[in-house]
């Protein structure tokens, strides 16, 4: 714009170099337009190719972290529950008699478990 403003021999020679300038741009842009598609269709193909891989990975991951859940799930199938372990300790008192514990897998009287253990 500074050209255009400014007269003189200098000035106009700028101004059409300029012009000149950006007229090989526009042809060389048209030219080759062609190439920059294809650049960008190499890039796109290329980040493709590191998703796919990308991809790959976090499915085994994700294969591996599902055979660990499935390993701690396994075990968590003899853990005694809250409710379960309620229910045992309940089973171990007798309405009958306070004196009655569990002892070698059965119900004996306190008397009996204490002469066992102290013989």
């Amino acid at each position: 714009m500074l050209m255009t403003v400014l007269k003189g021999p200098l000035a106009v020679k700028q101004s059409k170099a300029l012009i000149r300038t950006f007229k090989k741009m526009k042809d060389y842009i048209l030219e080759n337009r062609d190439l920059i598609g294809q650049r960008e269709i190499l890039q796109l193909s290329m980040e493709t190719a590191n998703n796919r891989i990308e991809i790959n990975k976090i499915n085994s991951d994700m294969i591996s972290i599902e055979k660990q859940i499935s390993d701690v799930a396994e075990g968590l199938k003899d853990v005694v529950t809250k409710s379960e372990l309620a229910d045992m300790m309940n089973s171990f008192v007798s309405d009958d008699d306070d004196k009655w514990l569990m002892f070698n897998a059965k119900f004996s009287s306190a008397d009996e478990v204490y002469e066992s253990i102290y013989k």
